[in-house]
């Protein structure tokens, strides 16, 4: 058969092969397009042209933003620096611009100033549960080494990172490949890892959530919250990593790296 086949969002090689079975039943001509955020269902399938989707450039994103936000292809007068400063927040992420731009829709500037000082410490609900699912995904190693990389080690070099990982029993070189392979991460040039803001915005809503006391995270990042859990001694065996580069603050003036885990000392 001579056919043009779309599979939208596909998790594992099972589906294309229940509802495919072979490609010996197409013809040579015929075209089949896979959507996935797994880079392994593709190679599985033997798929030989990756695409890996960007995120949207500036115009693109305003005009998708403001289709929600003001029901038009551009911002409304007066709102154009507030909306400049949302497409900073979401760095090209349709999932965000649509979410955001419906949440802002006929709001005030003083309420659009507000929202958007809460997104930079609390993730949008809605976001939150879609990014979520990519996570949800992962075996335990898999998402330690994500909530590590999300709390800690964005923009550090993966070759201590790997050696740290390593220590902590968590097989590193294949919970990181599948995190790229998932576009959680990615290792750049440098060989440094990288994550959107987005997802390392995940990732510490996570650990957030676990407790509303910092005392009972399994990680701490925070200065204050360092600072409130040792300047009291409430370290909770739940704790796993501390993680402070330089901080100053009143009686806390500290220089320090504290990776060790709990569970290794």
């Amino acid at each position: 058969m001579k056919v043009l086949i779309v599979f939208d969002d596909v998790t594992c090689f099972s589906e294309l092969e229940s509802l495919i079975g072979s490609l010996d039943w197409l013809t040579p001509v015929s075209r089949i397009i896979i959507t996935t955020k797994n880079k392994q269902v593709l190679r599985n399938w033997g798929v030989r042209k990756i695409y890996e989707m960007k995120a949207l450039e500036y115009h693109h994103a305003i005009e998708l933003f403001s289709r929600h936000a003001f029901k038009q292809n551009h911002p409304d007068v007066g709102y154009e620096e507030l909306s400049s400063k949302v497409m900073k927040y979401a760095q090209g992420v349709p999932l965000a611009l649509k979410v955001l731009g419906c949440f802002l829709h006929k709001r005030e500037k003083e309420v659009w100033e507000s929202a958007i000082d809460k997104l930079q410490r609390i993730l949008h609900p809605s976001i939150l549960e879609v990014l979520k699912i990519s996570y949800d995904d992962l075996d335990d190693k898999e998402k330690s080494i994500f909530l590590d990389v999300a709390c800690f080690f964005q923009g550090e070099h993966v070759n201590p990172i790997m050696k740290f990982f390593n220590a902590s029993g968590f097989y590193p070189e294949i919970g990181i490949s599948v995190l790229v392979d998932k576009s959680l991460i990615a290792i750049d040039s440098h060989k440094k890892i990288t994550m959107h803001d987005l997802l390392q915005e995940l990732g510490r809503e996570i650990v957030r959530q676990e407790s509303i006391n910092p005392k009972n995270r399994s990680r701490l990042w925070y200065h204050e919250d360092i600072y409130e859990v040792l300047a009291y001694n409430t370290v909770s065996s739940l704790l796993c990593i501390i993680f402070l580069e330089y901080c100053s603050v009143s009686k806390l003036d500290v220089n320090i790296f504290i990776y060790a885990r709990a569970n290794e000392s």
